[in-house]
């Protein structure tokens, strides 16, 4: 690994082999990204409906009514004991639903909040999804623009930075 804080700009721009002025071919774009992939974190792997389904019944209140119907059963009250089961299954596809339904909705708010930002890409300043940034691209930032991901300042006029988002 690399410890780019104590190399110049222009060490940083010759080990990624750019020019400052051109900015990444495409075709390099390309190779960068499928050797590193996304610029973006793992999501947690998503739940199918079933999963969340058996979460419902792990509830210290749905243990304590199953348990109640069971003892119920047990004493004979089997009219009492079925319709706890009953509820306790109803109550679990209800929530089972609402959470899955809860999941979707967020993830069409992330897929419609997709972050972009402008990078030099052979000469020309472009806007991409920030996703799609590679190692030792040249981005360019302007006032309240939100940083992409981890950047080496090379030019900066009057920078100024609102870290209340990272406390």
């Amino acid at each position: 690994m690399q410890n780019f804080h104590n190399k110049t700009a222009n060490d940083t721009i010759k080990y990624f082999r750019q020019d400052s002025s051109e900015g990444y071919s495409h075709k390099r774009v390309n190779e960068l990204l499928s050797k590193h992939g996304l610029n973006k974190l793992k999501s947690a792997p998503t739940k199918s409906l079933l999963s969340i389904y058996i979460d419902q019944f792990k509830a210290p209140l749905i243990i304590i009514l199953l348990i109640s119907a069971i003892i119920s059963l047990t004493l004979g009250e089997v009219l009492n004991g079925i319709i706890i089961i009953t509820i306790v299954l109803i109550n679990s596809v209800v929530g089972a639903t609402q959470e899955n339904k809860a999941n979707l909705a967020l993830n069409d708010l992330f897929s419609l909040s997709r972050p972009k930002s402008r990078v030099l890409r052979e000469g020309n300043i472009e806007n991409i999804f920030s996703e799609n940034i590679v190692v030792g691209d040249i981005v360019i930032i302007e006032a309240g623009d939100y940083i992409p991901a981890d950047l080496r300042l090379i030019k900066t006029e009057s920078l100024k930075i609102d870290e209340a988002s990272l406390t």
